[in-house]
């Protein structure tokens, strides 16, 4: 297990590089100039080339990228070509916003979707697990502006239990923080929370048909006890890998829920360095992005092991 950690480390050193060289180059051939949308369109050409050369455009694209991935293994990420701030810290307090909805959002689908998907395979075909299929179903079509709006709509502005009010950082108002963070949390474990059910109800009616399931209930054993002692943790590897890739579906549905509930996080940041042509910012918010998807992946792969003793890694 030691060197297949180990291994994957490196890997994920590489994966990252890669990331970052793709994401260097796609940036730089999107057409368009960065200092025109900084200094407007009629800005003259002695101007434009004048900032160019502060900023380093000017020079060949491999220079300025050795130059980069130089500061980058430094720690440097540069400062944001529009508002000269430093682009790490301003991504790393955006990232913790982000990974707080994300994080809020999968522990909402784990506490819903396997105790629901867990009572629909326990009853199949019957009319529990159909309505519980036409929730899944609701949850998996239903757009996030869609649910976020109109769960802002209903506690927030007509029945008025959570509040609406501009972000509040949780070194200020601890409570005020957590109730602001429910509702985009609800509104992102909705499509999430319904695929972990789905999955949950498929593996489980698989595993308590294998063959340790009959003998677990010749024992003696209850179905209730059955499926909570031997049955849940055989069937939680899909559940697991579905998981893990709904780290990555977040990361991308947190765009819309965050301009909905005004929350300062990553993928509005990203929005803004991306209209703006913004360089360095969109450069350390894809290396922030490739890093912790490379890392969930690897804590996926670690889990598996734990379910499953078979599995050994060499």
């Amino acid at each position: 297990m030691a060197r297949y950690v180990l291994r994957r480390l490196v890997y994920l050193i590489v994966q990252v590089f890669w990331v970052a060289t793709v994401a260097f180059v796609l940036i730089h051939l999107v057409p368009g100039n960065p200092v025109r949308a900084m200094l407007g369109q009629d800005a003259p050409a002695a101007q434009v080339a004048q900032v160019e050369h502060v900023l380093g455009l000017d020079r060949p694209i491999l220079v300025q990228y050795v130059s980069w991935l130089g500061h980058v293994a430094r720690g440097n990420f540069g400062q944001s070509e529009l508002g000269g701030w430093q682009v790490l810290p301003e991504v790393m307090s955006r990232l913790g916003n982000t990974l707080e909805l994300i994080v809020g959002a999968i522990i909402l689908s784990i506490l819903i979707g396997i105790p629901l998907g867990a009572a629909a395979a326990r009853r199949p075909n019957t009319w529990t697990d159909m309505i519980l299929g036409w929730v899944a179903m609701a949850g998996i079509s239903l757009p996030n502006f869609v649910i976020g709006t109109v769960l802002l709509l209903l506690f927030a502005v007509q029945w008025h239990v959570l509040p609406h009010l501009e972000f509040v950082a949780w070194t200020k108002n601890p409570l005020q923080h957590l109730e602001l963070l429910v509702l985009p949390c609800v509104t992102l474990a909705a499509a999430s929370g319904a695929v972990v059910m789905r999955m949950t109800r498929s593996s489980l009616l698989e595993v308590t048909r294998a063959d340790f399931m009959r003998t677990a209930r010749a024992k003696g054993l209850s179905e209730a006890a059955a499926v909570r002692r031997h049955a849940l943790k055989n069937a939680m590897n899909p559940v697991v890998s579905i998981l893990g890739l709904q780290v990555g579906a977040l990361l991308g549905g947190t765009v819309i829920v965050e301009t909905i509930y005004g929350w300062p996080g990553l993928s509005t940041l990203l929005l803004d360095a991306i209209s703006n042509r913004d360089y360095p910012v969109i450069q350390g918010i894809v290396l922030a992005i490739a890093f912790l998807t490379v890392v969930v992946n690897l804590g996926v792969d670690l889990v598996y092991a734990y379910l499953d003793p078979r599995i050994r890694y060499v």
